[in-house]
C-alpha cells in the first residue's frame, strides 16, 4: 500500500467511507420504514377490529353478512368461539382457525399481533378477547413485509 500513489489511496479511503455511510443510511431507512409500515398496518387492524366488534354486537350480524367490510383490500375477519372453533368468518376464508390453541389462550389475555402465511401470502393478524375485541376475534390484512 506504500507504493500506491496518493490519488489511489485517497480514492480507496473515500470509497470505503462512502460505502459505510450509504450502508448505514440504507439500513436505517429500511428499519424505520418497516417500523412505520407495521405501525400503519397495526392501526388499520385496530380500526377494523372496532368495526367488527360493533357489527358482532348487533343481533344476528357477523362478518359473514357484513357487506360494509367487503372490498378489494378490506382484509378478512374470523370469529373463534371459546371452544376454539370458527363461529363466523368473511366469505371465502378458510373455516379452520387461523390461530393455534396457545395463541387463542394468549389472545384472551389481551390483543396480540401475529404474522403467518395464508394461501402463500404473508398476513398480519390481530386477535383479542371479548374485552378488547369480542370472543377471540381475528382481523387480518395482507402484508408486504
Amino acid at each position: 500500500m506504500d507504493r500506491l500513489p496518493i490519488r489511489i489511496r485517497l480514492t480507496l479511503a473515500f470509497v470505503v467511507a462512502i460505502s459505510i455511510v450509504l450502508t448505514a443510511t440504507g439500513l436505517f431507512l429500511y428499519v424505520r420504514l418497516g417500523s412505520s409500515l407495521d405501525n400503519a398496518i397495526d392501526q388499520g387492524l385496530r380500526t377494523r377490529a372496532a368495526d367488527v366488534t360493533a357489527l358482532v354486537q348487533q343481533a344476528g350480524t357477523g362478518p359473514g353478512d357484513a357487506t360494509k367490510l367487503r372490498g378489494p383490500d378490506s382484509g378478512f375477519v374470523q370469529v373463534v368461539g371459546s371452544s376454539g372453533t370458527v363461529v363466523d368468518a368473511t366469505p371465502g376464508l378458510t373455516r379452520s382457525p387461523l390461530l393455534t390453541v396457545a395463541q387463542v389462550r394468549q389472545a384472551r389475555l389481551g390483543p396480540i399481533f401475529r404474522v403467518r402465511k395464508l394461501d402463500s401470502q404473508r398476513v398480519r393478524l390481530l386477535a383479542g378477547s371479548r374485552n378488547a375485541l369480542p370472543p377471540a376475534r381475528t382481523a387480518g390484512r395482507h402484508s408486504s413485509r
